[in-house]
């Protein structure tokens, strides 16, 4: 009989960030949605005893776009997920690992923009991204 935890955990699709909050793992990445048949997507896995679950716990599809990064702000249980030239906050319950889509920004209107990295301030009232024309906003 498998066991449903196993420390390695292979994937069949490119992952583009990885990050880790409470007892979950969360994974991004894809290949270009349905243009290419590969999902862009969001899941969390269960991490108990230090092994990772097979099984997702929770699975966001992104239609058009490939997540950048992905950063926990553990402080407040958010994911910031970057796309092409905005940030996605969803909110993460740490009892199922389900999440919920809270709030986009968008940093730039330049769709050419790619932002590659953010954090959230302390108190959580500033948000400072790193993007592609080479400025921090």
């Amino acid at each position: 009989m498998t066991s449903e935890f196993n420390n390695l955990v292979l994937f069949d699709v490119p992952i583009t960030s990885i990050d880790y909050l409470g007892n979950y793992l969360i994974i991004s990445g894809g290949g270009g949605g349905k243009k290419f048949g590969v999902k862009n997507f969001m899941n969390t896995y269960l991490v108990k005893n230090k092994l990772v679950s097979k099984v997702v716990c929770f699975s966001h599809e992104f239609k058009t776009e490939i997540p950048n990064y992905i950063k926990s702000v553990k402080s407040h249980n958010l994911i910031l997920v970057c796309l092409t030239n905005s940030i996605l906050i969803f909110s993460i319950d740490l009892n199922t690992g389900a999440m919920n889509n809270i709030q986009e920004i968008v940093v730039s209107n330049n769709t050419n923009e790619e932002i590659y990295l953010s954090t959230l301030s302390i108190d959580i009232k500033n948000l400072v991204v790193g993007s592609s024309d080479g400025n921090m906003k």
